[in-house]
């Protein structure tokens, strides 16, 4: 429900969100809403905060404060991620390279190495 930008996770629209929802047995549309309501607009923060409260039970208890901690740097580590990836989208190809670039970049490249 969330998307990655410059500035960390913030929330993706509708259209944008790469997680579906399907309500099963006797769960409805109206608990699908529910959930959408609760997390689609919450930061990393306030998922920890909601997360962290005492009636949030998990199997493996020593599992929560250490998932919890990586909610701490999540907003960092994808801005940072983000950041690096649209860098190296904005760098030209070369057919040695990830993609490959057009005979006239490579021309154009060869030509301002010379």
């Amino acid at each position: 429900m969330q998307k990655p930008t410059t500035s960390g996770l913030a929330p993706a629209e509708e259209d944008e969100r790469r997680c579906e929802i399907i309500p099963i047995h006797n769960a409805t549309n109206a608990a699908k809403d529910q959930l959408i309501a609760m997390w689609a607009e919450r930061t990393p923060e306030e998922a920890k905060d909601v997360l962290n409260k005492w009636d949030v039970q998990v199997t493996n208890k020593s599992d929560k404060p250490n998932q919890l901690k990586k909610l701490d740097t999540l907003n960092d580590v994808v801005r940072k991620a983000y950041l690096e990836f649209s860098e190296r989208q904005e760098e030209p190809t070369t057919k040695a390279g990830m993609g490959v670039a057009t005979d006239m970049e490579v021309e154009e490249m060869e030509a301002g190495n010379e």
